[in-house]
C-alpha cells in the first residue's frame, strides 16, 4: 500500500511539473519592445566553411538597417540595404509563427558529435527583450524560421556574394566561342580546352603530351565564360575571356581594362596601396604586364584573406580572389627567377 501511494505521489507530481512547464511556455507572451534584429546561425561539426546565416539587423556603426544571409558557396555571404518594411514583415511572421513561445534550449534526445547546431535569436529594447531557441527545436519553430528565411532570401534575389562567380566543371557549352586573353585571340570549335592550352603553352599542335597534363578552371558570370589555364610543368597559368571574335571588342575589352586597374585604388590608415579591383573582377594580362612588381605585389596583398572565425583559423578567398592570386603569384615569382638570371 505504501509504495502504491508513493508512485501515485510521484506521478501526481511529474503531472503538476509537466503542466506548469506547458502553461508556462504556452503562457509566454509577446515582447512589446522595438524589434531590432534577427539573427539564424546554423554550423560547426565537421565542415568548418559549411554555415548557414540570416541576419537582419540596425547596424549602429553605419546607422543602416542591413541584412546578412549565406551565399550559394561555403562560407560567403551577401549584405544588402533594406527598409523598415522588412523588419514590419519579419516581424509579423514571428507573431503569426508565435516564436515567443519557444522556451530556448531544447536537449536532444541524442547528442551527435561534430554534426552542426543551429541556433536563432528575436531582439527587442525599450524595453529590452528577446526570443531565442537552440537545439532540438520543436515543429512550430522550425516552421516559423522557415518562413523567414524564405521571404529574407526573396529580398536578396539572385545577388551574389563579393568575389563569386559559378564554377562549371568541365569544358561543356563552349563549341563554336571565341576567347581572348588580351593578347591573342582563340576559337574553341568543340567543347574541348586543348585549343586554349595549345595558346598558353605557345604551341601548335597536340603532340606535347604535357598539355593534357594541364590543368584548368572553368567559371561564368552571367554571358561571360573564363578559362584559367594551370600551367604545373612551367608553373604559370593563362586567363582567357570570352568574346563576340570581333578585334574591335577585343581592342575595347582591354582599354577597359586599363581603366577598371586603378578604380578605387587608395592608401589606407597605415600607409599601404590598397587595390580594390582585385577583390571585384578577375585581372587580366594586359593589366598584369602594364604594372611593376613591386606593385603586382601590392596588388597580392589586397586580396581579401576570409576567415571562418573573426579570432583566426582557416584561412579561403572567393573565387576571383583566388584566381587573382594565383595570376599575381606566378607572375611575380616568374619575374624575380628572370632577374636572377
Amino acid at each position: 500500500m505504501k509504495h502504491t501511494m508513493f508512485f501515485l505521489l510521484l506521478f501526481a507530481s511529474a503531472f503538476v511539473m509537466t503542466f506548469c512547464l506547458t502553461t508556462c511556455v504556452l503562457g509566454k507572451t509577446m515582447p512589446t519592445g522595438k524589434f531590432i534584429s534577427y539573427h539564424y546561425t546554423r554550423g560547426g561539426g565537421m565542415n568548418p566553411f559549411d554555415v548557414t546565416v540570416y541576419h537582419l539587423r540596425y547596424d549602429e556603426e553605419t546607422g543602416k538597417k542591413l541584412l546578412t544571409i549565406s551565399g550559394d558557396c561555403e562560407g560567403e555571404e551577401i549584405t544588402v540595404e533594406v527598409g523598415d518594411e522588412v523588419f514590419v514583415h519579419c516581424l509579423e511572421l514571428v507573431k503569426k509563427n508565435k516564436l515567443y513561445r519557444s522556451k530556448g534550449y531544447y536537449k536532444p534526445m541524442f547528442e551527435v558529435l561534430d554534426a552542426p547546431s543551429s541556433h536563432f535569436s528575436v531582439t527587442f529594447i525599450e524595453p529590452y527583450g528577446s526570443i531565442d531557441g537552440s537545439g532540438d527545436m520543436p515543429d512550430f519553430v522550425w516552421k516559423g524560421l522557415s518562413e523567414i528565411h524564405q521571404y529574407l532570401k526573396s529580398i536578396v534575389g539572385d545577388r551574389k556574394a563579393e568575389g563569386h562567380v559559378d564554377r562549371i566543371y568541365g569544358a561543356e557549352g563552349i563549341a563554336g566561342m571565341h576567347w581572348t586573353d588580351g593578347v591573342v585571340t582563340v576559337t574553341t570549335p568543340e567543347d574541348s580546352e586543348m585549343p586554349l592550352k595549345r595558346a598558353a603553352r605557345g604551341v601548335g599542335d597536340d603532340n606535347d603530351s604535357q598539355l593534357r597534363e594541364m590543368g584548368f578552371s572553368h567559371y561564368h558570370d552571367g554571358d561571360q565564360h573564363y578559362f584559367l589555364i594551370h600551367d604545373n610543368q612551367l608553373d604559370k597559368c593563362r586567363l582567357f575571356y570570352s568574346f563576340d571574335g570581333n578585334e574591335s571588342t577585343r581592342e575595347q575589352m582591354v582599354k577597359h581594362d586599363m581603366e577598371v586597374m586603378r578604380n578605387g585604388i587608395h592608401t589606407d590608415s597605415i600607409g599601404k596601396t590598397v587595390w580594390p579591383v582585385v577583390n571585384e573582377r578577375f585581372l587580366s594580362h594586359p593589366m598584369i604586364d602594364a604594372l611593376t612588381t613591386e606593385q603586382l605585389e601590392e596588388m597580392l596583398n589586397s586580396i581579401k584573406e576570409r576567415r571562418y572565425s573573426p579570432n583566426g583559423g582557416l584561412v579561403w578567398y572567393t573565387d576571383i580572389g583566388q584566381v587573382n592570386r594565383e595570376m599575381l603569384s606566378t607572375e611575380i615569382k616568374s619575374r624575380k627567377k628572370d632577374t636572377e638570371h
